[in-house]
């Protein structure tokens, strides 16, 4: 069975438990490349001052959530 590896790297932000809510919403929709630039730039969903830093941070959290399945997506989304 193949693992999934998520290099850790806890110097580009914390849990960011409000944004990983976000971000697993829109994983959930299954955004194209281009929904995906334009609900992290365009949309700026994440309230970030910089896009340079929304797509690092929205790039973080989606290294993140896959490594885990779509069920836990949800209950990040949820928060339940």
């Amino acid at each position: 069975m193949a693992q999934n590896v998520y290099p850790a790297n806890f110097t580009k932000g914390s849990l960011l438990i409000p944004e990983s809510k976000i971000i697993a919403g829109i994983l959930l929709q299954e955004p194209s490349p281009a929904e995906w630039k334009r609900q992290i730039v365009d949309e700026n969903i994440l309230q970030r001052r910089t896009t340079n830093s929304a797509l690092i941070v929205a790039g973080v959290i989606r290294s993140r959530l896959k490594t885990v399945n779509e069920e836990l997506w949800k209950l990040v989304h949820t928060g339940g």
